[in-house]
């Protein structure tokens, strides 16, 4: 006879042919539905929505269904658009990067400055990049806020 497995959670796992009818089996045959799960309850088969391995966004974290059922609320597929906060976060940290650079940019012309060995080209490079971090740490100061003991300090 064709027997029909379930696991545990009475969920349908495979069918096989046995002479006799093994523990968790039974020999009502599940129907197959695309993006659920039969599951036994005791008398017959009932559909479950099957979103396990599913990847998206569960109250704006980044998720993956791990369990049969429907959706979970607060369930999105979209990622959410970041937060001010988190847009801020990120220009910090891009501008943060660009001074670091500059700085290692900056490194050549100013040995040669001040070892006296430095020429047109480098008195220029060093005027242009000079004026370029002046204006990212102008952007920072501008993103960052103000720390009380700076404020403190400005009175």
């Amino acid at each position: 006879m064709k027997v029909y497995q379930r696991d545990k959670d009475d969920y349908y796992v495979g069918a096989f042919d046995s002479p006799v009818l093994p523990h968790r089996c039974v020999t009502t045959e599940p129907e197959i539905m695309p993006g659920f799960i039969p599951r036994w309850n005791g008398e017959a088969w009932e559909q479950v929505e099957n979103h396990r391995g599913k990847k998206g966004w569960l109250n704006g974290v980044e998720s993956e269904i791990k369990d049969f059922g429907p959706l979970p609320e607060g369930w999105s597929d979209t990622k959410p658009e970041p937060t001010e906060e988190e847009i801020k976060k990120q220009k910090i940290e891009e501008l943060e990067a660009e001074l670091l650079a500059l700085d290692q940019r900056l490194m050549r012309p100013t040995v040669e400055i001040v070892a006296g060995t430095s020429d047109e080209d480098d008195r220029a490079q060093f005027a242009i990049l000079k004026v370029l971090k002046d204006e990212k740490r102008a952007e920072l100061k501008a993103l960052r806020p103000v720390k009380k003991a700076e404020s403190d300090e400005a009175v």
